[in-house]
């Protein structure tokens, strides 16, 4: 919480991706009705990849990588908490 770098919200109906004033990405997914389309986060140990999401035949598919964040390294002193 105080140490995150990334925030991941969704349900609000527009996608959009920003940065906070104090450097923290905000990722809202948005939603799967209408107006809008959906983003899909994928989270891996050190890069965080917002994707597209593509609907065929009713069925929800990731899609077109969008953007890509770099993290943090875990074992670092900022991040772990550890002085």
């Amino acid at each position: 919480r105080p140490t995150a770098q990334v925030i991941v919200t969704g349900h609000i109906h527009r996608p959009r991706i920003w940065r906070r004033p104090d450097g923290r990405m905000v990722i809202n997914t948005g939603a799967f009705t209408p107006p809008g389309r959906s983003l899909a986060v994928d989270l891996k140990e050190t890069v965080i990849r917002v994707r597209q999401v593509i609907s065929r035949r009713g069925y929800f598919h990731p899609g077109t990588v969008i953007a890509e964040f770099p993290l943090a390294d875990p074992a670092s002193p900022a991040v772990s908490g550890s002085v």
